[in-house]
């Protein structure tokens, strides 16, 4: 990406925040102005009492123009900070003169301030003209301001007499002394020592600016490749919900059965994933399955998995057979070793019969005749994609009409609340029940809903994929629902 244009859309944006600050601290020093008045009128500091009163007032006039300035300006001019800045330094400065022992390093926080703009150069003239100021402030200072008791020189034999009331200030005010030997003193062991220090800090603050600028930049090329990222993601989000059947009702010309499922991923993509499709015309293929991993590996895997075993279940009326073509499928070349399990099941539609083989997968729930949900235990084979030759065994029951099949991933019995607590799978066998006399959408919903009620919040890390079927039979089947 262009530097330049960078600095346009996000350093222009830091301006704004940088000119803010300065703002504030032109507040600040305004308070700081009013406490030391009220500190020199209670007489805790001393100060030149023929004029610090009309300077310390016209600072603080300045320094609240420059937030009214701000105000008005600090949106759609650029020399606004020029001005904040400049008013920052005179004020310090004059400060300076009148406090030359005290306040001489104020004269750095200008260039301090001026580090939040980012700008190396910004900050080395801010430097430049604080030190020029801070020169004749200091000149100023000696001749005008309270006297350096650290750079007087009195002449030999000068005796200082003082009481217990006397300040030693005060006693030295009636001291002759050379003025000029006085200024060049204040200038050789004040302005020189602070000056050394005043460049150090200078050279860092432009130092520090830089290296500023540097982390916005990158920042922002983070932050522009993380949102490429996340349009990527909700594209490849897109093309995996498109990949899964998502127009209901699935099969609107047959009435026999009515069948919904629903995806949920836990990010932006999902390892979980769930099929149907008719074989022939009696008989309906199931699957759901459940992928290791997390985010796009894992939603590649999916993929990758669902296309086999969709692709040999149109050749393969036998789920375990089905399983063991697609697990040496999967095998070959799963050089991540990552795995898939999966449930699939073949109902024959003309009797309710039910075939099913199950590759480490969570045990399906079924409505029996009773009409209450009950888990329809099964030995499980081993997953897909872990070792090349399984063998997996089917399993075998019926569906009266009236009757539910509910299967679903981990992410049900697993969701997790805030105490650290599992749904688990007496939770979702109750919840079923009371639901039990629902379609298969409504199902789906009430136990999404139910989930999230007992998550209450709490951060999700697994899909939550669900897939429902009642079995309404043909016209000929005798319904136990009925009688």
């Amino acid at each position: 990406m262009d530097i330049n244009t960078i600095d346009k859309n996000v350093l222009k944006e830091n301006e704004l925040e940088a000119n803010s600050i300065i703002a504030k601290a032109l507040l600040l020093s305004v308070l700081a102005i009013i406490f030391a008045a009220l500190l020199i009128d209670l007489g805790v500091y001393d100060s030149p009492e023929f004029f610090w009163e009309p300077v310390m007032l016209f600072d603080a006039v300045l320094l609240v123009a420059g937030v009214i300035v701000y105000k008005y300006y600090a949106y759609n001019k650029t020399w606004i900070k020029f001005v904040m800045l400049t008013i920052t330094i005179f004020v310090y400065a004059v400060l300076d003169v009148m406090f030359t022992a005290s306040v001489d390093l104020f004269i750095c926080i200008p260039v301090i301030l001026s580090i939040r703009y980012f700008n190396r150069k910004f900050t080395i003239h801010i430097a430049i003209l604080s030190f020029f100021i801070f020169a004749i402030s200091c000149v100023l200072g000696a001749n005008y301001g309270l006297l350096d008791l650290n750079c007087m020189e009195y002449p030999l034999g000068t005796v200082i007499r003082m009481d217990k009331t006397t300040w030693l200030i005060d006693a030295v005010k009636g001291i002759k002394y050379d003025q000029g030997l006085h200024t060049g003193d204040v200038l050789l062991y004040g302005f020189v020592p602070k000056g050394v220090i005043f460049f150090i800090a200078a050279v860092i603050c432009a130092n520090v600016a830089e290296q500023g600028k540097r982390l916005v930049l990158k920042q922002q090329k983070l932050s522009e490749n993380n949102s490429k990222i996340e349009t990527e993601l909700e594209m490849a989000a897109s093309i995996q919900s498109s990949m899964l059947p998502n127009m209901f009702p699935a099969f609107p010309d047959r009435k026999e059965f009515d069948i919904y499922a629903s995806m949920n991923p836990a990010k932006a993509v999902g390892g979980d994933f769930y099929d149907f499709f008719m074989i022939d015309d009696d008989h309906l293929c199931m699957v759901i399955a459940d992928v290791s991993g997390k985010g796009v590996p894992a939603a590649l895997f999916m993929m990758i998995s669902k296309t086999i075993i969709s692709n040999v279940a149109v050749k393969e009326t036998s789920p375990s057979k089905i399983l063991e073509i697609a697990n040496e499928k999967i095998c070959a070349g799963n050089e991540n070793t990552m795995f898939v399990t999966v449930w699939i099941g073949i109902l024959e539609i003309s009797t309710g019969r039910l075939v099913s083989a199950n590759a480490g997968h969570e045990d399906p729930a079924i409505m029996t005749a009773e009409g209450r949900f009950e888990l329809y235990k099964e030995k499980h084979g081993f997953v897909l994609g872990g070792m090349e030759g399984m063998k997996y065994k089917e399993f075998e029951t019926t569906l009266l009409p009236g009757s539910k099949l509910f299967v679903y991933t981990d992410g049900v019995p697993e969701a997790t609340n805030s105490n650290e607590e599992l749904y688990g799978t007496a939770r979702m066998v109750d919840a079923l029940n009371i639901m039990s006399g629902y379609s298969p959408k409504i199902l789906l919903e009430g136990m999404q809903c139910a989930v999230d009620e007992f998550v209450d919040g709490a951060e999700q890390f697994d899909d939550l994929t669900m897939l429902a079927l009642e079995y309404k039979g043909t016209s000929n089947s005798k319904s136990y629902l009925s009688g």
